[in-house]
């Protein structure tokens, strides 16, 4: 870290000077200060001065929020690649670039904590560490809208595979989501690149002193409206889901878990209306109080990750209790078959060979694959329903129940189902 003074106290270096010139000319302060003698900002400190740092476990809490972001997106990159019964569609494209920018933003807070005196009292901060900490800042506001556009993005094209079976006038209206989506991105990425002229003296507060004339629109009001629009999306992509879910052919249990894994989204509400109030409540000891927002920031993108891989992961939980049940349903059936193989009175190999057929008929997997029925497809996956299809479509299908192996049929545990149907059911899958 270079050599530098601490706020308050006279530039030790040209490198200092040039930092306190461009801050007096960015806050505006009267050009009667004389930068030699340096730049108060905030509370000054006194021999009672607390100097405590909220720093590490800023960085704990970032490093916690990178493995999940990484966690949650890589099992559900898995999930796509290897589970035959899922498509890779649009949503987890969109997802990838999304996660790499919320683990760059998580990087880029890290290094305010680190470098940027984030965490720390003004006046524990030296020079170098204060223009640090506006140039990370005015960068990872940039990438924090980015990450959230793209995640957002992929919550919408999910949404809109779900609304493409309820009813085509969602599908239409999950397009103008996504078109002001991408309008979304495109202007907050212009608003905080491009918001001051010359541009790069949002990056580089040594730039202020440099230009005779510098212009920039106005900041505060800029993020309050991106933010503002932030949390608007937000209720938007939460309602709609569940709204549609509701209406779908599926049992209770499976409209629960759905309905649960899109309120987890209430979190990332909940933490974008808290960026928004912090915003109005910063206090004079910026880098010590600007942390509250930093956290809440990461709860808010973390969350927002981690809720647009849920529902592809939720395959898993479905495809384990599938397997689960399975099985027990397996040994009911051999155990039944066991006791009608006692009461007959055939004993030997006839009546293991009539017997035995069936059995490995059920073990196989594309006897398996026949009979079981598979709602994770149509909730997560839709692989066998085309998107933009309507629910009359595809109400037969979901309509269908399990349809049992021959082996399940033949056992006096299900005598009076009908063969009959069974089939049809199993040619229908």
């Amino acid at each position: 870290m270079p050599d530098s003074a601490l706020v308050g106290q006279p530039p030790k270096t040209p490198d200092d000077l040039a930092i306190v010139k461009g801050f007096i000319k960015m806050m505006g302060v009267p050009s009667t200060l004389d930068p030699a003698k340096g730049i108060s900002l905030g509370p000054k400190a006194t021999p009672n001065s607390p100097h405590d740092t909220r720093a590490p476990s800023l960085i704990a809490a970032l490093s916690v929020a990178t493995a999940l972001v990484i966690f949650f997106t890589g099992s559900r990159l898995l999930v796509r690649r290897f589970c035959t019964r899922m498509e890779f569609g649009w949503d987890d494209w969109m997802i990838i670039p999304g996660a790499l920018l919320v683990v760059v933003f998580l990087n880029i807070t890290t290094y305010l904590a680190v470098n940027g005196c984030s965490g720390a009292h003004t006046y524990d901060c030296t020079y170098w560490e204060l223009e640090a900490f506006f140039r990370s800042g005015s960068i990872g506001q940039t990438v924090f809208f980015l990450a959230s556009g793209f995640i957002k993005i992929s919550i919408a094209l999910f949404n809109r595979r779900l609304t493409g079976i309820a009813s085509k006038k969602w599908l239409y209206i999950h397009n103008t989501i996504l078109v002001i989506l991408v309008i979304y991105m495109i202007a907050s990425f212009c608003l905080n690149l491009f918001g001051c002229k010359p541009y790069d003296v949002r990056f580089d507060m040594r730039k202020w002193a440099v230009y005779d004339k510098v212009t920039c629109a106005e900041n505060f009001p800029t993020q309050q409206a991106l933010n503002t629009f932030h949390g608007v999306t937000d209720v938007v992509l939460f309602v709609v889901p569940v709204i549609v879910v509701s209406r779908l052919q599926m049992s209770w249990g499976k409209k629960l878990r759905l309905s649960l894994v899109f309120a987890v989204g209430l979190v990332s509400l909940t933490a974008a209306i808290m960026r928004i109030y912090l915003a109005f409540k910063l206090g004079k000891d910026i880098t010590y109080d600007f942390v509250e927002k930093l956290a809440w920031g990461t709860v808010d993108i973390t969350t927002g990750a981690i809720v647009a891989n849920l529902p592809a992961l939720n395959a898993i939980f479905t495809t384990a209790t599938t397997k689960v049940l399975s099985r027990s349903l397996h040994s009911r059936v051999s155990l039944s078959r066991l006791f009608s193989r006692g009461g007959s009175g055939h004993s030997g190999r006839n009546a293991g060979n009539t017997e035995e057929k069936p059995e490995q008929d059920f073990k196989s997997a594309d006897s398996r694959k026949q009979w079981m029925h598979r709602e994770d497809d149509f909730e997560l996956g839709y692989s066998s329903i085309p998107e933009g299809k309507s629910s009359r479509d595809t109400s037969q299908s979901s309509k269908q129940n399990v349809a049992l192996p021959p082996a399940v049929v033949s056992s006096p545990l299900t005598s009076r189902s009908s063969p009959q149907n069974l089939s049809t059911a199993a040619r229908e899958e």
